[in-house]
C-alpha cells in the first residue's frame, strides 16, 4: 500500500476507509508527501475517513449528509488551472456482509439444489435490500447537491457498493458520465473476493470532461477492492 501511494502520479487521489491515524501515520505521511494538498473527513460513529490527496489547491469542503445516519459524502472546491472544480469523494453504505454471510453466498453459488439454499437466499436478500434502501437515500442526497451546482465542472469518485445496474449508479449517471463505461474495457471488476466479482468503484464526471483509458488496476492485491483510475481532459462545451 505504501509503495502504491508513493508511486502514484494521480493529480487527484480519493481514498475511502482511510483512517491512517489508527497506526503507521508517519509511514503514510512519507508515502503521500508528493501531494501538496490533503484533507480527511472522519465519518461519525465509525473508524473510517474519506481522504483527498491533490496536486491542486483545495479551497474548501462541504459535507453532504443524508437521512441514512452515519454516512456522508464530501464535496471539495478544487482550483484546477484557473477554474474551480467540484470533486466529490464518497463511500456508500456497505451490505455489511460478514464472514458467515460470505460462506453462505459461496454455498448458494456452488450448490445446485435451490431448495437447500432458499432460506439463505431470502436472508441475504433482505440484508442487501435494507442496505440498498439506505444507499438510495445517500444517492438522492448527493444528486440533489450536484443538481444545485448548475453548470460547474464535477468529478465524483468513490466506492458505491453497488453495481452499474443499481439505482445508485443510474441516479447519478442521469447527471454525470461514467468514465469506465466511456473509456474502459471489459467488466471492470473492482471487488474480487469470496466469489463476488463486481464493479463497485467508480469515477464519474460532468460533460466538461472527456475520459481516456479508464481501468481497474488488478495488480494491486492489498485490498478486497482494486483501485480504479482514469485520465480526464477538460473540453469546451
Amino acid at each position: 500500500m505504501m509503495d502504491y501511494l508513493r508511486n502514484s502520479d494521480a493529480d487527484l487521489f480519493c481514498a475511502q476507509e482511510s483512517n491512517y491515524n489508527l497506526g503507521h501515520k508517519s509511514t503514510v505521511e512519507e508515502a503521500v508527501a508528493h501531494w501538496k494538498y490533503r484533507d480527511s473527513v472522519f465519518i461519525p460513529k465509525s473508524c473510517n475517513a474519506l481522504t483527498l490527496f491533490s496536486n491542486y489547491p483545495i479551497l474548501d469542503r462541504h459535507v453532504i449528509h443524508s437521512s441514512s445516519p452515519g454516512h456522508v459524502c464530501v464535496a471539495y472546491n478544487v482550483k484546477i488551472e484557473g477554474d474551480t472544480v467540484v470533486v466529490v469523494n464518497c463511500h456508500f453504505v456497505s451490505n455489511a456482509i460478514n464472514p458467515e454471510d460470505k460462506a453462505t453466498y459461496q454455498k448458494i453459488v456452488t450448490i445446485s439444489d435451490r431448495d437447500s439454499t432458499s432460506e439463505d437466499i431470502l436472508r441475504l436478500g433482505r440484508k442487501v435490500n435494507d442496505a440498498g434502501l439506505r444507499r438510495a437515500k445517500q444517492a438522492d442526497s448527493l444528486a440533489l447537491y450536484l443538481e444545485q451546482q448548475g453548470d460547474r465542472p464535477i468529478i465524483v469518485c468513490g466506492d458505491f457498493n453497488e453495481t452499474p445496474l443499481s439505482y445508485v449508479h443510474t441516479r447519478l449517471c442521469r447527471l454525470l458520465n461514467d468514465a469506465y463505461t466511456a473509456s474502459g474495457n471489459g467488466p471492470g471488476i473492482s471487488y474480487h473476493l469470496n466469489k463476488m466479482y463486481f464493479r463497485l468503484d467508480n469515477i464519474l464526471c460532468s460533460s466538461h470532461w472527456r475520459s481516456f483509458g479508464a481501468r481497474v488496476d488488478n495488480r494491486q492485491k492489498m485490498s478486497d477492492h482494486y483501485p480504479i483510475e482514469a485520465w480526464l481532459k477538460r473540453i469546451n462545451k
